[in-house]
Order: structure tokens, then C-alpha cells, then sequence
């Protein structure tokens, strides 16, 4: 963005600089950190017209929850490319994506980084099976609340998706197994996990946690299912039991998904503390300061060209003459 050798802006990048500081003045960080995180959001594939509203949400999410910048800004667009989202809708997925997470964060009990690790590792499946980014943020932080770590809780969980899907697609001996737990034909599995993964999954869970306890299911079921690994039963051993945590969990990641407000509401309540007030009070003399300094570039600018010049012009005199210069002013120096 800079067009000279002083550092002046193109009129592209004053744009940029303005949005920057503009943001500073209502976010409690620093207008050079802003420009950071905008930097860092570009090389993660965010669209320059997106950068600034990416930015925005990215810190005020670092301001409300345990997310750094990096982190947030890693995962929204890492989870936002493996759900296909369209490049002008970075800004926008960003935001609804903050809304639902510090929503989860703010009432379950599970933190975000643990909520976001899961749904890094949950979003392929999901999307393959047809399920929301809202709806796999909820199933995350079920998993997370149940003290399920994210490599345990991503491959067990991703393990059932798939062996779902396989066995829709194969519709052999596993397709009558699922649908015969979760007390439907194999058609009204195979149609209604088409049309709802989630529904049907938690259908399924809840059935076959109560199979269990009425000790009808074996070992040899759930390696018919592909199901049979340790990791997998620990976890759908939690998930069958406490289905209500997960519906509960993905109602409010879908309501704020659509609502949006939970991340504005924290960020308002976060940034009337004490150091973050005194955070703003500062960006707003550095904003002034970054001002008085383009009113005056132009000035400066001479001095410093003048200066230059006048260095340069020293070093083109001969050298006889530049000694005597040099020695009349050491000279001088002694009295």
C-alpha cells in the first residue's frame, strides 16, 4: 500500500489505514494490531472488500473470550472453507459464527478454544452428512462439556457420520442394523437421515444407549456398525445418555447463528472495563498522533530531504576541503 520511499499511502491503503484506526476508536486494541489481524486474514483467504468486518469480529472475539486473534481468525476461516462458504460471505459467516460460539462459551462448561478444536475436526463430517456449522458448534460443545478431548471426541463422532453414510450407500446387513436400533425400516433411516443427520443421529444414539442398558446390544453389533473401537464406544457411551445437553446446545448455536447478538452484547459489557477503557483512551492519542503526522508529512518530508542533501553534498567536497572544515570545527569545539 505504500507508494514512495516516506511510506505515503496509495489511496487504497489510506482507506485500509483509516478503517483500521476508525476501528480502534471503539475496540479496545490497537490500531497497529487491528492491522495484524487484517494481514493475517488475508493470508488465510479472506477477500479484501471482507478484511475490515473479518477484523472486527476477530477482535472483538479476542476481547470477550480465551480465543487469541490468530486462533479465532485460523478457525473461523479454516471451518468457513470446509463448509464451502462463498468468499463475500466471509464477513457475515464470521459474524454469526462469534454470535453462536460466545453464546456456547458464556453458558456451557466447556471454553472456546476446547469448542472450537472439536468443530475443527467435526466440520468435514458434518458437512458431508448435510449438518450446519451451527449445528456441529452444538455437538462440540457437548462433547467438550462432557470432558471429551477433540482428537477422541472429531474421530469417534466423524467415525459414526461415515459409517452412516457407507451404510445408506451400501444398504446391506449396517443399514438394517442402524435402522433396526433406532426402530425404523431401512428406508425411513436412509430417507430421514438425508433430510436430518442430526435429528437422526441423536435418534439413533438415544436408542441404542437405552438397547445397552436393556443389555441387547454386543460387541459384535457395533463391529457390524464399524463401531467397535474404544474410542468410539467411550464416546457414544456420554453422547446416548445426555442427548438433551446436545439438543439444547445446538437450539442456542442456531438461534444466535440467526440472531447474532451475543457477541455484540459481551463485547459492550467487556470493553466498560477499567483496562479496556484506558486501552481506548490510548488509541484515541495515537489516533491523533497518526493525524498530526499526515498533516505535517509534507513538512517533514523537506527537513529530512533537506537534510539528505545537505549530508550528501559534504561527502561530494574534495577532501582537503572537508578536513579543513572538520578541523576548524573540532576547533571551534575546544573553546
Amino acid at each position: 500500500f505504500a507508494s514512495d520511499a516516506f511510506g505515503k499511502l496509495t489511496e487504497e491503503g489510506e482507506k485500509v489505514r483509516k478503517q483500521f484506526v476508525d476501528l480502534s476508536l471503539t475496540t479496545p486494541i490497537a490500531a497497529n494490531e487491528l492491522a495484524r489481524i487484517g494481514q493475517v486474514s488475508g493470508q488465510l483467504g479472506v477477500p479484501a472488500k471482507q478484511i475490515t468486518e473479518f477484523t472486527e469480529t476477530i477482535a472483538k472475539l479476542s476481547v470477550t473470550t480465551d480465543l487469541s486473534s490468530e486462533a479465532a481468525a485460523f478457525a473461523i476461516a479454516r471451518v468457513a472453507n470446509i463448509m464451502g462458504v462463498e468468499s463475500e460471505k466471509m464477513g457475515e459467516f464470521a459474524r454469526r459464527f462469534g454470535a453462536s460460539i460466545v453464546a456456547l462459551g458464556n453458558t456451557a462448561a466447556a471454553t472456546e478454544p476446547e469448542i472450537v478444536n472439536l468443530t475443527l475436526r467435526l466440520a468435514a463430517a458434518g458437512r458431508v452428512a448435510g449438518l450446519t456449522t451451527p449445528d456441529i458448534l452444538g455437538l462440540s460443545t457437548s462433547l467438550a462439556e462432557m470432558g471429551v478431548r477433540a482428537e477422541r471426541g472429531g474421530t469417534a463422532v466423524s467415525r459414526v457420520i461415515y459409517e452412516m453414510i457407507f451404510a445408506i450407500s451400501d444398504g446391506g446387513d449396517a443399514l438394517d442394523t442402524f435402522a433396526q436400533i433406532a426402530g425404523l425400516s431401512a428406508q425411513e433411516f436412509a430417507t430421514r437421515f438425508k433430510t436430518d443427520a442430526l435429528g437422526t443421529l441423536e435418534l439413533f444414539l438415544t436408542r441404542l444407549a437405552d438397547a445397552q442398558d436393556a443389555g441387547k446390544i454386543t460387541k459384535d453389533t457395533l463391529l457390524e456398525l464399524g463401531l467397535s473401537g474404544i474410542r468410539v464406544r467411550e464416546v457414544l457411551n456420554l453422547l446416548g445418555p445426555n442427548i438433551e445437553l446436545v439438543r439444547n446446545n445446538v437450539a442456542l448455536a442456531n438461534m444466535q447463528w440467526q440472531e447474532q447478538i451475543a457477541l455484540q452484547e459481551e463485547f459492550v459489557k467487556q470493553s466498560k472495563t477499567i483496562r479496556n477503557q484506558l486501552q481506548l483512551i490510548k488509541n484515541s492519542f495515537m489516533a491523533l498522533g497518526v493525524e498530526v503526522l499526515k498533516d505535517l508529512r509534507d513538512d517533514i518530508e523537506g527537513i529530512i530531504t533537506g537534510i539528505r542533501n545537505l549530508i550528501q553534498r559534504f561527502i561530494d567536497l574534495d577532501p582537503a576541503v572537508r578536513q579543513s572544515i572538520l578541523r576548524f570545527g573540532l576547533l571551534i569545539a575546544t573553546f
